[in-house]
């Protein structure tokens, strides 16, 4: 049973009394509104029917479900009304309220004060109710010609169509208002009771009645008398054909209500004893009051008020009244193809499915081995899991092909519009739908399973399953593979490459074997280096080397960026000591920057530095007292030390060009000092931009201009102090390149770093409880081992995860190890 939900249609009366209230009327109609609104895929199942196939009462009667609302359909009214309101919302108020407040289901009625108010009403709701809803209001009617000459004739209703509106002289014609014939040339409603010949009877009395149409009561005082008549004879237990005695004319005694419960208003002025004291039509234009009723009648004297008291109810003694729900729920079949789901494997559904049947057909055998709920193995002989597969096969087919199968099954050809049309499917002699094809001939060659496969959906579960078993069948090779093995076992999923695509893409072991390293969005520039500062007061530090040197049996080479020193050994005193001689030559250090080699570790703890762990929060607000900050990148996150890391490279390449020309000779820690020094100068001495091509743009912009307030190039720079006293005053003209240099960086520098080169977009976090597969180079990448993710460390800059804490169990205990997220390899995520 189908409910029919909320009673959302407007009171008939309501509408009717509104319509009368202006002077200019319109009346409207929805083109086929239930029509417009499609019923959801779930539910048209609903909605089933039997008719003739293709029409033709010929023919067998097939069975249809119906895809929109129809007529006659309990829940129809409910629903087209809501989406009809539902159209308006946004709207200007004028047509909300004209659609909310004036329409009876698909029909709507209003008046306005003049002319052009109506017309612009009606045309702006036939505008929206178009463009947002589809809906196309026609059958327009009104009283006034001049609405009516505002729109297209094919718009009017049909009885206007054949009037000639330009001419005064042609009279309008009636209209049917809710079921009220409207006189539209005299604006006024008529009501025409059918009168009939026939004997005086109980059943020509109701029908006479019955004929005459008035939901709000116009003609109550003519209609009076015939209903007091019929109640009168409807005890009398007369039949409805025999003829009424004449005893039953006289006047009934009205008895409704007790005298004390009405206020006395006079005979003169009570429109009521018009209502209940019968009349003929023709009396009821002289009776003024009914129409309307003096204005006096409606001033109440308040001292005239019965005095009488009446006692109140003790809420304790009120009967309490409850409202009783009737709550009905309403439950589809549930599909065998559902229970499917609760497996995860191909082999073990087959396996399941034939001892359950194995199991039911027991119980009508007569053998003595196999009898009632038993275990046994002959579920998995050949046979039986070959017709389980036949089985769940044509159950899947069935439900997702039913109307295909149906059509084959009476010998008749699919429909043309079918998404198994191209393949010419068939049924088999188990009933299987198969793929037709032209490789009939080739069954003696290829078999019939590699010729004529089995139809399946994509989206069913059984398909999903198929193409996990041969996929893990081909050792989780590529897609290609994978298609190849399902055609050749015989199934042909409709739509099987993205099936087999998205079954790689989640697959863990394929991402154990081909899967590649997390990326995240590039993150933007620290402000050390986009904000100006004191040279060197934020510094990026790495080691490289070794080079064999004479004077001592020592071996060794540190450099910083644009500032390079030398240590004997990968110590922690060999880098305290340079950096030292580093401070002592540069001045202080703010904040220092490296990866976590052992010498740096352990040199925070010799000069009482603060080692600042960017992933721990707890550490940052602990260190923000500190005058000197050093701040470790995570293991083997290289591209994170980008700015100086591309300087080790410069520096080595420098070198090996270098050492090329003193290859044999000893090299002494003099000659590697001095190399150093003009390494130094080369690095510093390269340009941060693209040359120019452009004579007037010959200043090259180099860290060493800055730091050594020196230059190569001739050319003066721009100031606002003359020429002649740059060359009297040597700090003017320091100060000049200074300005020059600083007003390079920050309009030509800082716009050449504005882009990403590579990893421009976001892509999806990892989260605690992912599991990874931690990326090593010395092992091979099936001997990488798995990972938890036990914490994300997210950007402080824009909350994106760069990097995380993974647990990692080895021989029995567990490590943590904090890696950047280019170092994992995503396999599951929580």
């Amino acid at each position: 049973m189908l409910l029919s939900g909320p009673d959302l249609t407007n009171s008939l009366i309501g509408i009717l009394i509104r319509f009368r209230r202006d002077s200019c009327p319109i009346t409207a109609d929805i083109e086929q509104m239930f029509y417009q609104f499609n019923v959801d895929e779930q539910h048209r199942d609903f909605l089933r029917f039997l008719w003739f196939e293709d029409n033709n009462p010929e023919k067998g009667l097939v069975e249809y479900r119906m895809t929109v609302h129809v007529f006659g359909n309990s829940p129809s009214p409910a629903v087209a009304t809501y989406g009809l309101r539902k159209t308006v919302t946004g709207c200007e108020q004028d047509i909300i309220d004209f659609v909310q407040n004036d329409f009876y289901v698909d029909d709507g009625v209003t008046s306005t004060s003049n002319a052009d108010r109506t017309v612009s009403l009606m045309d702006r709701t036939k505008r929206t109710l178009m463009e947002k809803g589809k809906l196309r209001l026609h059958k327009i009617a009104s009283s006034n010609r001049q609405v009516l000459m505002a729109f297209d004739v094919g718009e009017l209703c049909e009885e206007l169509k054949a009037v000639d509106l330009s001419d005064p002289t042609n009279q309008l014609p009636m209209h049917s208002c809710l079921g009220l014939p409207w006189c539209l040339e005299r604006d006024a409603f008529m009501i025409n009771p059918k009168l009939g010949e026939a004997q005086f009877t109980r059943r020509e009395l109701l029908s006479t009645l019955n004929s005459i149409y008035d939901p709000i009561g116009f003609l109550s005082p003519a209609t009076i008398s015939g209903k007091i008549l019929l109640r009168r004879i409807s005890p009398d237990g007369k039949t409805w054909d025999e003829p009424l005695p004449e005893s039953f004319l006289p006047d009934w005694q009205l008895s409704v209500t007790s005298p004390a419960q009405w206020r006395y208003i006079s005979t003169e002025f009570n429109p009521a004893d018009v209502a209940t004291r019968s009349n003929s039509v023709g009396l009821l234009e002289n009776v003024r009051r009914w129409l309307q009723p003096p204005h006096d009648a409606f001033h109440i004297d308040v001292e005239a008020a019965s005095n009488q008291s009446y006692p109140l109810i003790c809420r304790n003694d009120d009967i309490e009244i409850r409202a009783s729900v009737l709550k009905t729920e309403t439950k589809s079949a549930t599909p065998l193809s559902t229970r499917f789901k609760k497996f995860s494997s191909w082999t073990s559904l087959v396996r399941a499915f034939s001892l359950l049947r194995h199991v039911g057909k027991s119980f009508h055998s007569s053998s003595d081995t196999c009898k009632g709920w038993h275990n046994c193995s002959q579920h998995r002989r050949g046979e039986n899991l070959k017709t389980t597969e036949t089985f769940i096969l044509i159950t899947v087919q069935q439900e997702a092909y039913t109307e295909e199968v149906n059509s084959l099954s009476c010998g008749r050809p699919i429909s043309t519009s079918s998404a198994l049309h191209p393949l010419c499917p068939y049924l088999d002699s188990d009933g299987l739908l198969r793929v037709g094809g032209r490789l009939s001939k080739a069954e003696q060659t290829l078999g019939v399973d590699a010729v004529h496969p089995v139809i399946l959906p994509k989206r069913h579960h059984v398909a999903t399953l198929l193409a996990r078993y041969f996929h893990e069948k081909v050792k989780h090779q590529g897609r290609h593979f994978t298609e190849g093995a399902l055609r050749t076992g015989g199934f042909w999923i409709v739509g099987a490459k993205r099936l087999v695509s998205s079954l790689i893409h989640d697959c863990c072991v394929c991402k154990r074997l081909r899967g590649v390293a997390m990326q995240q969005k590039m993150a933007n520039l620290p402000t050390e280096r986009i904000v100006p500062c004191a040279p060197f007061s934020h510094v990026g530090v790495d080691v490289f080397g070794p080079w064999e040197v004479v004077t001592r049996r020592t071996r060794g080479g540190a450099a910083n960026s644009k500032r390079w020193a030398i240590v004997e050994e990968m110590s922690t005193s060999c880098f305290i000591n340079a950096f030292f001689r580093f401070t002592s030559i540069r001045g202080p250090v703010t904040e220092l920057w490296s990866d976590r080699g052992t010498n740096f570790v352990g040199a925070t703890t010799e000069l009482d530095l603060v080692a600042r762990f960017v992933e721990d929060q707890t550490v940052q607000n602990h260190l923000a007292a500190h005058k000197i900050v050093w701040k470790f990148n995570p293991p083997y996150a290289s591209h994170m030390g980008g700015a100086w890391e591309r300087m080790v490279g410069v520096v080595r390449r420098i070198l090996d060009s270098m050492l090329l020309d003193t290859r044999r000779k000893p090299l002494t820690h003099e000659v590697l000092c001095t190399l150093m020094a003009e390494v130094c100068a080369i690095v510093n001495n390269r340009p941060i931009l693209p040359i120019s091509h452009d004579p007037d743009s010959a200043y090259l912009l180099t860290p060493a201009t800055l730091l050594t307030h020196k230059t190569n190039n001739s050319k003066v720079p721009c100031a606002s102090y003359s020429l002649k006293d740059t060359y009297k005053s040597h700090w003017k003209h320091v100060q000049g390149l200074s300005d020059v240099f600083w007003r390079h960086w920050r309009l030509d520098y800082l716009q050449a770093l504005q882009g990403r080169r590579k990893w421009e977009t976001e892509q999806s976090c990892l989260k605690e409880g992912d599991l990874v597969i931690l990326r090593d180079k010395q092992l091979h990448r099936n001997d990488w081992p798995f990972g938890l993710v036990t914490r994300v460390f997210p950007s402080a800059d824009d909350g994106l995860i760069r990097s995380a804490e993974v647990r990692v169990i080895k021989d029995g205990k567990a490590s943590h190890y904090i890696r950047p997220i280019t170092m994992l390899v995503l396999l599951e995520s929580k």
